[in-house]
Parts: C-alpha cells; sequence; structure tokens
C-alpha cells in the first residue's frame, strides 16, 4: 500500500476548490521516482469523477498557482511536474527519502 503526502496548507487553502485539490492528490499519487507523473486525462477523470472541461480548468488553476507544471510528452498525455512546497518534508526527511529511492537504502529511514 502507497499513500501520498501532502502539505496541509494546500489542504486548508481556501483559494483552491475541492475538484482541484482532489486533481492534484491524484497527480501526486502517481509522481514517480524521476519526479513527474504521466496519468493520462482519460485517467485524470476516471479517478476524479470530473468532467473533460472540469479537469482542464483544474489542471490550469493549478498550474497558474504555481503547483504544477504541464509538460507535453509523447502521444497524447503530459508529464505533471509538482513543486516541493506540496510537499512540506523537512530536510532530513527529504534526505533519508531520496537516499531509500535512489539507494534502496533502508538504514536511511532510521
Amino acid at each position: 500500500m502507497f499513500y501520498t503526502k501532502i502539505n496541509n496548507d494546500l489542504l486548508r487553502n481556501e483559494n483552491l476548490k475541492a475538484n482541484t485539490k482532489i486533481l492534484l492528490l491524484v497527480i501526486m499519487s502517481y509522481e514517480s521516482k524521476e519526479g513527474y507523473s504521466y496519468p493520462s486525462h482519460s485517467r485524470l477523470i476516471k479517478e476524479t469523477g470530473l468532467s473533460k472541461s472540469t479537469l482542464i480548468k483544474c489542471l490550469k488553476e493549478l498550474e497558474d498557482l504555481g503547483y504544477i507544471i504541464s509538460e507535453k510528452a509523447a502521444g497524447n498525455n503530459n508529464k505533471y511536474f509538482i513543486d516541493t512546497k506540496t510537499y512540506n518534508f523537512r530536510d532530513d526527511v527529504k534526505n533519508s527519502l531520496t537516499e531509500y529511492f535512489i539507494k534502496g537504502d533502508i538504514n536511511s529511514l532510521n
């Protein structure tokens, strides 16, 4: 089982609509070791329940506010790079997680 950790300020941000927050959480759940997410629009629509037009509006809102950067990828998909402020990890936790995911060093998590 995997989990997605986010900054509480994001959850409490009254300027973001609920749909936009849910979309960001789903995008974050697909983030790869390479630092980007690659879910298709159809996957995002299926998992969020958003219409195509609402999805596009929410993606634009996330980009305009600096939470994600969207880059055209092969085919019809985009790569979504998530701003690290969204996670709010302490530096020591970031370093331990980096060691674990890059090197597979379970001892770095202690």
